[in-house]
């Protein structure tokens, strides 16, 4: 649940950090706009450093709150109430994001993960080399003269 609430605050400070500079671009208001922007984002960076890994399946994963937290500020904040389709993506994405989270199991089911090769023959073969140019051919493929 501690994982959860911090994706959702984190959303929260980004989108705030991201909206208010657009207010205030949008509706020309006052520069001090700019102050809580700039301390949304910093909260927003700090916030980042909580998360148990920085890895990108935290991002990604982050990404999931992220989707659901704009959807209910544009509903509630902007009094734009979500289409089906938002409304479908929003509650897909959440979804998708645990799926991130969660780690494998420490005993899979037989099928669950693909087996590592158990002798170096049944590793991949290393990818072949791209040729190289032949070193009289020009940029444009002729010669330089």
């Amino acid at each position: 649940m501690r994982t959860i609430a911090l994706y959702l605050v984190t959303a929260l400070a980004e989108i705030i950090g991201c909206y208010l500079p657009w207010l205030w671009l949008r509706h020309n208001g006052s520069v001090w706009w700019l102050v809580p922007a700039a301390a949304s984002l910093a909260a927003f960076a700090w916030l980042l450093t909580l998360h148990d890994s920085a890895s990108g399946r935290v991002y990604a994963a982050y990404g999931g709150g992220y989707i659901g937290v704009g959807l209910l500020l544009v509903w509630g904040g902007g009094g734009i109430p979500p289409s089906r389709w938002g409304v479908a993506g929003g509650a897909r994405a959440p979804g998708g994001a645990g799926h991130l989270c969660l780690p494998p199991p420490e005993n899979p089911p037989p099928g669950f993960l693909p087996s590592p090769p158990t002798h170096p023959t049944q590793a991949r073969p290393p990818r072949p080399k791209a040729p190289k140019p032949p070193p009289e051919s020009g940029f444009w493929g002729a010669s330089a003269c």
